[in-house]
């Protein structure tokens, strides 16, 4: 039985760590400048802290207790879309998976002065009527009629090669 597991980026996680500080350090500048002058600062700095310290802690936890995102498995696919919980996960038997395709949209501009974008995703084509019960809003997953979306910029070490060898190989045993 192998199981192949795609866990979050650990550079990811510090990044929005830092993130998370920056806009702690934007939101205790706004309210200093905010009590001498404006009271619209004070008013919105609290805001930015409290964003901050929910950033900080969603990258503390995903670094702290590294849940794998993907496991690749001789009964399918399991793909867990929860920020806090391990208990949110997607079963994708190998019988309802029709298709899997990798996508990679390099450039992104949306004005002349954009930087390029690299994203990189995997759509799996499911069988009719599967996902019917997972909605964007409430899941926060990307779902397009029969279509997952996944992005895999914040996978750790992820390559399509990997993914590909794991689904040849369970495939075969399954």
């Amino acid at each position: 039985m192998t199981h192949y597991k795609f866990y979050y980026s650990r550079w990811q996680c510090f990044i929005y760590l830092l993130l998370g500080g920056g806009l702690i350090l934007v939101g205790t500048a706004m309210i200093n400048i905010g009590l001498t002058s404006h009271i619209l600062l004070t008013i919105m700095g609290p805001f930015l802290i409290l964003a901050g310290l929910f950033i900080q802690l969603i990258a503390l936890h995903r670094l702290l207790t590294n849940p794998a995102v993907l496991d690749v498995g001789p009964q399918g696919i399991a793909y867990r879309y929860g920020t806090f919980s391990n208990r949110k996960v997607m079963w994708l038997p190998w019988e309802n998976i029709e298709d899997i395709k990798f996508g990679d949209i390099t450039y992104q501009n949306y004005t002349n002065n954009s930087v390029p974008l690299k994203l990189e995703y995997i759509t799996i084509t499911v069988t009719t009527g599967f996902l019917k019960e997972y909605h964007m809003f409430r899941d926060n997953i990307f779902i397009t009629g029969n279509d997952l979306r996944i992005t895999t910029n914040t996978l750790r070490k992820f390559k399509p090669a990997y993914l590909l060898t794991a689904l040849n190989t369970n495939r075969l045993r399954g």
